[in-house]
């Protein structure tokens, strides 16, 4: 970072960044999914407890249906590895995944990775509750493309709009997540849950 410039400037840049990743609406899967990439680093750059909730490094879990939601997690795989140069709070991200069969597997796994955030793929319906009361436990934030997610207690969501794409944030769900979102990125966030409109 350079020291001569205000880290106000460096925050309005990167919420003009997020601005325009949500309102382009690219015609193809990958595009989207690139997208959604850096939307999701971006909003983990926001977590004023990113540092403590990551440690070294800021791990990415992406938690899938297997086999009905792999193309799901493929997407999302290559678009964090597209993006793997980015960096969280100046720490270098890490990816893995996890096929959701049960409560304790889910837990297994989050307790040896350590991850700053789940990304839920879609088709988990049946893990919902689990993956958020996990998440929760561990202090790890969770990510959904899905609103009907966010309004069951997950903390963010990237969500289709009337003209873009929206980001939606759960407070409640984030404060329960150990996340504390800066107030620039809720200026632009809609709010969902008990905290919401």
């Amino acid at each position: 970072m350079d020291p001569d410039r205000p880290a106000s400037v460096i925050r309005a840049a990167l919420l003009a960044c997020i601005a325009l990743l949500c309102a382009a609406r690219p015609a193809q899967a990958d595009d989207d999914a690139d997208r959604r990439a850096l939307v999701l680093l971006r909003v983990l750059s926001y977590d004023r407890n990113i540092v403590s909730r990551a440690g070294d490094r800021v791990t990415i879990l992406v938690v899938y249906d297997e086999p009905s939601t792999t193309d799901e997690r493929d997407r999302w795989l290559a678009a964090l590895a597209g993006v793997h140069k980015i960096t969280v709070a100046d720490r270098p991200t890490a990816i893995r995944t996890h096929a959701f069969k049960d409560a304790a597997g889910l837990e297994a796994e989050v307790r040896a990775s350590r991850p700053a955030v789940i990304v839920v793929c879609s088709g988990v319906d049946r893990g919902l509750a689990a993956i958020r009361d996990v998440a929760r436990a561990h202090k790890a934030m969770t990510f959904t493309t899905r609103e009907s997610e966010v309004e069951a207690g997950f903390s963010v969501g990237l969500v289709a709009g009337e003209r873009r794409d929206v980001i939606a944030i759960n407070l409640e769900a984030a404060r329960a997540e150990g996340v504390q979102f800066e107030a620039g990125l809720l200026k632009i966030a809609r709010r969902i849950g008990k905290d919401g409109p």
